[in-house]
């Protein structure tokens, strides 16, 4: 798009020489050398104003201030030139001093209002200037047309009309409020009423620059771009000042998808205004529909940092912290903008569906009120209804509720979509494929038809079909990087390993930044040892964005994997906390990388740290509580920790679940049922909050209640299998094979059943019927061949009975169907160490390259590593092991063995006598004392 109409005329240079005189000028004149015409500085600068040429103006106006600086009028004429050049903030401070030097509060009011909201101030402006009133018509008017856009900006559309129809009242040609009235006029459909009034404006006065920005937004609603480009250029013409008229550009291309000429029009505006709200604003909308969300919070953080925002920029806040996983920062945001704008229904969806995928469905329902404004003819909303209740296992009311959203819009491809997802999750695949390929085809869906396709047909193994599905989706997006990143991820689900990194590269080669595509990329990488290729890509992603923490942070997990060290991976973990401090994203990854390597000692120091510096962040207190709890390193700090989650998050489910199980792993009952009473209270329908329930009343043996519940359940949720796993619980807590047997071949038939198999032949071979049993797994594996839980259960029931060859055989074939399980090639190495097999080095090894801090999986390594007699490496994995897990006693216990191997009692002593003075109830100690006495 070319921008030569869009050229700022240079400054000339008789200004150019008036700015070097005003930097010389203030000094002398404290000593009276210094001559400035008064009434001509005055005079340049409305002439330069009246011609929109606020630059020059602002030069005479410092001039005079500069010998002059209580002048009144200058400092009124320079706040209005300030806010011509979008410099709202030095605008205000202006405008108030020339208030206090006595300029007239009529002459002040309407500009210095409009400098808080080019700011994002609208409660500013109603609380200062609402009850304010003005004699004069005109600058009466002028500010009841700020209030009206104060009003507008917290999305009260009754206090803007009654603004505006006061203006008219006041001044009945007045164009601005002539023009806000078209455009509500125009939202209304009336857009003939609009157009007449539009062009009244511009008959009056055809150089009214907003004036052209309306006429142009209502050319393009009416599906004329070229037209509205045209009105838009006018507009900058008039006023290259004038932000809304770049703006209105930006939309106009983003709505052609035009990105191209967008982000050309976004920099014009950068270049024109660079500290603007507007401009910011803008920059980070066109970022965020870039994909380029870390960008978006780059610049929204600049105008989040004034601190009351309107609400449109925290609803665009938070769906981009939501794109980035900062789940709590971005309902932060979308409450603040609910609250800000309560007759819209976007922020309330965007909440919404946060809360459903936080599995909070009930929080959900509260927020989607049918009652809101909008909501009647809103499909979006009866389909997020529709979600939440499917959430919540009320399939009926979904199935109700995506009805009613088809009704509104019978093609609508995004009810369409949610729908089939529904049916998919219920295990209804054929359905769902169906719906969603109708939804796929609609020239409006976008690409959610498509993606949630190519998962059902995933999850219906139908890959030829997926593979086409995504040719579909590569035609509606050829330049799309995601496209080629569910292309490698059909193709590996294929075992077209080479393919698959083909198809991830030609993801990286559109967008070297993609996330999803170097992730997928680094795990196939690992796979194939070639760590160094995998830091490459994220070293050439940190050297072109230095705050890229995704990147930090999987560089960091490469380098752990790659076993460069606790210090290089610390390092990387560092930078990313230092870069973005005040953000709990990189705080909680930090934390996790450790979790998923087995370091819970690292896991634990981070978490404590993260709190430390974020004290009051829910995200990151639930990550130390969690951790705690996995590492049962402090039960009492859990506790307390959970306590100030729950002071800072009331209403929210969470807290009070992971209290519970504090207070359980504490043994204090009756704290945990007081816990379970208050999240009863917030969601009594929630399946998370009766299980719950059912571990309380296990916890304390009380049967028939545990019972009772397991039957509440399957009266209230009759078509889902979880009341029946309770039963079958609580059959087992009594001993009563027969009973569990019963209540899960009840669960198998119902909704959510299918992942419980392996429970209930589980308890058929240990209740003697390893015939049954048997039958079961075989009828199950011919029904269900993609069950890799089911297939590993059998292999553990093998490798336990040592039964290596059915083992190994189970092993291999989960492994065909998930080849980046490090669990998986760790317990196949165990078991092909049993048998003497020297492929269980290999596989140790690999295993050990996925998750190469995992205490367990280097404790195999080093035993594959004896049995090939390489004792030195033995010891040095073994070594490591212990190192990361010393409270593991069966670790240190293999050391010591290993060095008696190797002939070094001094080091197999040490560890021994370490060993010996722990609790004796433990086997592994009992071992050293017995082994020391031998010594």
């Amino acid at each position: 798009m070319s921008l030569s109409w869009l050229k700022i005329p240079r400054i000339p240079l008789r200004w150019r020489i008036a700015a070097v005189v005003v930097a010389i000028a203030a000094p002398l004149a404290w000593y009276g050398f210094t001559r400035v015409d008064e009434g001509k500085a005055i005079a340049s600068a409305r002439a330069h104003l009246e011609a929109h040429e606020p630059q020059p103006a602002t030069v005479y106006l410092k001039s005079l201030l500069a010998v002059q600086p209580n002048h009144a009028l200058a400092r009124r004429l320079l706040g209005e030139s300030l806010l011509a050049q979008r410099e709202a903030a030095a605008a205000e401070a202006e405008l108030r001093r020339a208030m206090q030097l006595g300029v007239p509060q009529s002459q002040v009011a309407p500009l210095l209002a409009n400098a808080l909201l080019d700011q994002g101030k609208p409660d500013a402006v109603l609380s200062e200037f609402g009850r304010m009133e003005i004699a004069e018509a005109q600058p009466a008017a002028d500010l009841l047309v700020q209030i009206a856009r104060a009003h507008l900006a917290k999305g009260d559309e009754a206090g803007a009309k009654r603004a505006l129809d006061d203006a008219l009242s006041r001044k009945s040609g007045h164009a601005d409020a002539l023009l806000m009235v078209a455009r509500s006029r125009w939202q209304a459909g009336k857009v003939a009423e609009a157009r007449s009034t539009i062009e009244a404006v511009l008959k009056e006065r055809p150089d009214n620059a907003r004036a052209w920005v309306y006429m142009g937004d209502l050319q393009a609603g009416q599906g004329d771009p070229a037209a509205a480009a045209e009105s838009y250029k006018k507009a900058v013409k008039l006023q290259p000042l004038d932000l809304s008229a770049y703006t209105a550009m930006v939309m106009l291309d983003l709505k052609r998808k035009d990105l191209a000429g967008a982000r050309e029009m976004q920099l014009a505006m950068q270049k024109a205004a660079p500290r603007s709200v507007t401009t910011f604003y803008v920059k980070a909308m066109l970022e965020y529909l870039s994909g380029n969300y870390a960008a978006a919070r780059e610049a929204l953080q600049q105008l989040l940092k004034a601190g009351s925002v309107p609400p449109q920029i925290d609803l665009l806040a938070g769906m981009t912290e939501l794109r980035l996983g900062a789940r709590a920062q971005a309902e932060t945001h979308l409450n603040k903008a609910m609250t800000g704008m309560p007759a819209s229904t976007e922020p309330r969806k965007v909440l919404a569906q946060l809360m459903i995928e936080s599995g909070r469905a009930k929080r959900a329902l509260e927020l989607l009120d049918p009652a809101t404004p909008g909501a009647a003819t809103d499909p979006e909303f009866w389909s997020l209804i529709g979600q939440s209740q499917a959430s919540l296992g009320e399939f009926d009311k979904a199935d109700a509720a995506f009805v009613k959203a088809r009704k509104i819009n019978p093609d609508d491809p995004t009810v369409m979509t949610e729908m089939g997802r529904s049916m998919a999750a219920r295990g209804k695949v054929d359905a769902a494929v169906t719906l969603l390929s109708s939804a796929a085809a609609n020239a409006n869906s976008g690409t959610r038809a498509d993606i949630a396709l190519i998962s059902a047909l995933m999850l219906k193994r139908d890959l030829a079909g997926a593979l086409k599905a995504v040719d579909g989706l590569a035609k509606k997006q050829p330049d799309s990087a995601m496209v080629d990143v569910l292309r490698g991820q059909v193709l590996e689900a294929t075992r077209d390993l080479d393919g698959a990194r083909r198809a991830y590269m030609t993801a990286t080669s559109k967008d070297g930044r993609y996330e999803p595509a170097l992730t997928r990329l680094a795990a196939l990488d690992v796979t194939q040892g070639r760590f160094d290729e995998a830091q490459q890509r994220y070293d050439k992603v940190m050297e072109a964005d230095p705050k890229a923490t995704w990147a930090m942070l999987a560089a960091a997990d490469m380098a752990r994997r790659a076993g460069r060290g606790r210090q290089a991976v610390g390092a990387l973990l560092d930078q990313a906390v230092k870069v973005n401090p005040t953000d709990a994203g990189p705080w909680v990854s930090a934390v996790q990388v450790h979790l998923d390597g087995g370091d819970t000692v690292g896991a634990v120091s981070r978490a404590r740290a993260a709190v430390a510096a974020l004290p009051n962040e829910p995200a990151v207190l639930d990550r130390l509580v969690q951790t705690l709890m996995l590492t049962g390193e402090d039960n009492r700090q859990a506790l307390s920790t959970v306590n100030d989650l729950i002071t800072l998050r009331p209403r929210d489910l969470a807290p009070r679940l992971r209290a519970i199980d504090v207070h359980l792993a504490l043994k204090n009952v009756k704290a945990a049922s007081a816990q379970w009473n208050e999240a009863l209270n917030l969601d009594p329908n929630s399946a998370e909050v009766a299980a719950a329930g059912m571990r309380i009343a296990l916890f304390e043996r009380a049967y028939k209640r545990a019972l009772d519940l397991a039957r509440a359940r399957q009266k209230a949720q009759p078509k889902q299998a979880l009341g029946w796993v309770f039963e079958a619980q609580t059959m087992v807590a009594q001993d009563n094979r027969a009973g569990a047997i019963a209540a899960l071949r009840t669960a198998l038939t119902k909704e959510g059943g299918a992942e419980h198999a392996a429970r209930l032949h589980f308890q058929l071979a240990a209740g003697g019927q390893q015939e049954v049993a048997d039958q079961f797994a075989q009828q199950w594996l011919k029904d269900h061949p993609d069950d890799v839980n089911f297939i590993t259960h059998l292999a553990l029931l093998a490798a336990k009975a040592n039964d290596h060859a059915t083992a190994e055989k189970r092993y291999r074939q989960a492994l065909a169907l998930r080849p980046q399980s490090a669990l998986l090639l760790n317990e196949l190495a165990l078991v092909l160490l049993k048998t003497g097999k020297p492929e269980a080095l290999t596989l140790a090894r690999n295993a050990v390259a996925m998750s190469p801090d995992h205490p367990a999986m280097l404790d195999t390594l080093a035993h594959a590593l004896a049995a090939g007699k390489q004792w030195s490496e033995a010891l040095e994995v073994q070594t490591k092991a212990v190192e990361l897990d010393p409270k593991d006693s069966v670790l240190r216990l293999e050391l010591a063995k290993m060095y008696m191997d190797t002939g070094d009692r001094k080091k197999a002593r040490i560890e021994l006598e370490r060993l010996a003075e722990l609790s004796e109830a433990l086997p592994a100690v009992k071992e050293a004392q017995r082994m020391l006495r031998l010594l």
